[in-house]
């Protein structure tokens, strides 16, 4: 017979996590813009192209930042109904006020190798974009952007680092109210 087993992640834990993340997030970006930034010279056409007054810079990055959570979770949604006996039935998307936190959640129970999977595609996705045009364009508002996507992360890295000791085969599903995963044991 099987049994369902919770594992919620405390409010305190995740701020601790969070905050060790952002140390470690903040080094390791601070020190790719840094490198590059005297590796490599800019290429001259990104100034003109990128040469936006300050407020279209800042209605820009919030609005990017505002539609990369939404196609985060969107993401997360798609390997969810890949890797979902019934598809897009199983998922539902919400906003947690309290958090001021967008989430995708999925009730129907797939493997765990499948749910680090979904866990770590948006982060991937998200991130390796705007390191990407960083790299090409040098543009200091790439790393800013890669650096929050991958704060905006914490909580699926978290995740995933509380998975480790789970057997790749066994089933697991999102929690339906609070932060973490409920997984199925034998």
């Amino acid at each position: 017979m099987s049994t369902e087993i919770s594992h919620i992640i405390s409010k305190e834990d995740l701020k601790l996590y969070s905050r060790i993340l952002f140390f470690i997030e903040l080094v390791i970006f601070a020190s790719i813009y840094y490198l590059t930034k005297f590796a490599f010279e800019p290429f001259v056409i990104w100034d003109s192209i990128l040469n936006l007054s300050a407020q279209i810079k800042v209605i820009s990055f919030f609005s990017i930042i505002f539609f990369g959570g939404i196609l985060h979770e969107l993401i997360h949604a798609i390997f969810f109904a890949v890797f979902n006996k019934r598809g897009w039935k199983m998922i539902k998307f919400g906003v947690k006020i309290k958090l001021l936190a967008l989430y995708c959640h999925c009730s129907e129970p797939i493997s765990v190798k499948h749910y680090r999977i979904v866990a770590v595609m948006p982060l991937l996705f998200l991130v390796g974009i705007t390191l990407i045009l960083f790299l090409v364009t040098q543009y200091f508002w790439f790393i800013l952007l890669s650096f929050l996507f991958c704060f905006t992360s914490s909580g699926d890295l978290i995740l995933l680092f509380t998975l480790r000791k789970l057997s790749k085969e066994t089933l697991i599903k999102d929690h339906h109210s609070e932060v973490g995963y409920i997984y199925i044991a034998d």
